[in-house]
């Protein structure tokens, strides 16, 4: 039986150790995507923000795209960067110093313990590795919002009812 319960605590850690590597992996491509993110919409920005923008459409693509990447950024900031409690790879001695106990017990109640970790773990991964490649996938649709900044910036400049409209994206334009 111990060399059954050793076999099982060896494989078990070095699972949990393979999780927290994937956390890592995971965190490190939502930074990367995050810097890609704010760079893109901080540049739609600052070209919105140009004085010399004068063509409606290319300031309503910019706005778009701008507030479309921060969008993008935000969601990917709560779903995959904030900071959460994550399953731990070892228990702390003392949940484990248990000297009424058999050791046997002990070591088959923290072989427990450690699969709710792992599955813990694996739950966090899962759910954050689905954000990133959402985030990831509307990243990829930013031209998409860009022609609708550019077709709805355009439908405002013709049509004389949507003028205010025009004029608060053009006021956006040199505020921010």
């Amino acid at each position: 039986m111990s060399d059954l319960i050793d076999y099982a605590e060896k494989a078990g850690f070095a699972n949990m150790q393979e999780r927290i590597d994937v956390a890592s992996m995971i965190q490190r491509e939502a930074n990367t995507l995050m810097a890609l993110l704010l760079a893109g919409a901080g540049t739609a920005l600052a070209f919105s923000a140009n004085e010399n923008v004068e063509n409606i459409r290319l300031l309503g693509a910019a706005i778009a795209t701008s507030l479309y990447l921060f969008l993008i950024a935000a969601v990917l900031n709560w779903k995959c960067l904030g900071l959460i409690a994550y399953p731990a790879s070892h228990n702390v001695p003392k949940n484990l110093n248990k000297p009424e106990y058999e050791i046997a017990e002990v070591r088959q109640w923290e072989l427990e313990n450690l699969q709710a970790r792992i599955d813990q773990a694996l739950a966090i991964n899962e759910t954050r590795s689905r954000w990133l490649n959402g985030s990831r996938l509307a990243a990829t649709l930013t031209p998409l919002a860009t022609a609708a900044g550019w077709a709805l910036a355009g439908h405002l400049a013709a049509d004389p009812d949507a003028a205010a409209l025009a004029a608060v994206l053009d006021s956006l334009s040199k505020y921010s």
